[in-house]
């Protein structure tokens, strides 16, 4: 399991991309509204399913008034659609509530987190609060998770990092690139699908 990254670069603000050219520029490129966040870690974790391979990339943010943590998926090196969207640690908490006492939880319990409907959102979402300390494997159970560490604390620490000033897409413009409908993580669905030829009349 590859350890976080911690970003060490103070307030650097990140170049606009293209796609944030405004219709003056451009007038065939709609302007895509941004958002301020400030970075407070970058690093990747390796996925849980038994059957998945390679491993994610994320992101712990903060937004501008350093008010609110978030956590956002940034890459899957394997195979398995996934959304972007920024997850609010206080409704991860929220939905692991229950099983701060200690019981066994699936990945699926952090599922109403997400707008996107990808199954793979929970999944990838629980292998980053793993490799962040905030869940652990649960005890003769394979796939099952159980709450640890400790929150307060992991969010102090994460406010209190310098981090770096980054531009990102607003919520509105980022569930709008939310994955559809998706496949299960697995190689079999590395395919191209293809349109079947019509049949003869």
């Amino acid at each position: 399991m590859n350890k976080p990254t911690s970003v060490k670069k103070p307030l650097e603000m990140a170049e606009p991309s293209a796609e944030a050219a405004t219709s003056a520029d451009n007038p065939d490129i709609p302007t895509i509204a941004l958002a301020q966040y400030w970075q407070l870690e970058a690093g990747t974790a390796n996925k849980l399913g038994l059957h998945s391979t390679g491993s994610l990339s994320y992101q712990v943010l903060a937004d501008r008034d350093r008010k609110n943590l978030f956590i956002a998926l940034t890459q899957n090196d394997g195979g398995g659609y996934f959304s972007k969207e920024r997850v609010n640690i206080l409704s991860i908490e929220a939905c692991l509530d229950a099983y701060k006492a200690g019981a066994l939880f699936p990945s699926k319990a952090v599922k109403g987190t997400y707008k996107s409907r990808s199954s793979n959102n929970a999944g990838f979402l629980t292998a980053t609060l793993r490799v962040l300390g905030l869940t652990a494997a649960a005890p003769n159970a394979d796939s099952k998770h159980i709450v640890a560490g400790d929150w307060d604390a992991w969010r102090k620490k994460m406010i209190a990092k310098a981090g770096i000033l980054i531009e990102l897409p607003t919520d509105a413009d980022d569930e709008k690139q939310a994955e559809p409908d998706s496949l299960p993580d697995h190689k079999a669905h590395g395919k191209t699908l293809e349109i079947p030829a019509k049949k003869p009349q």
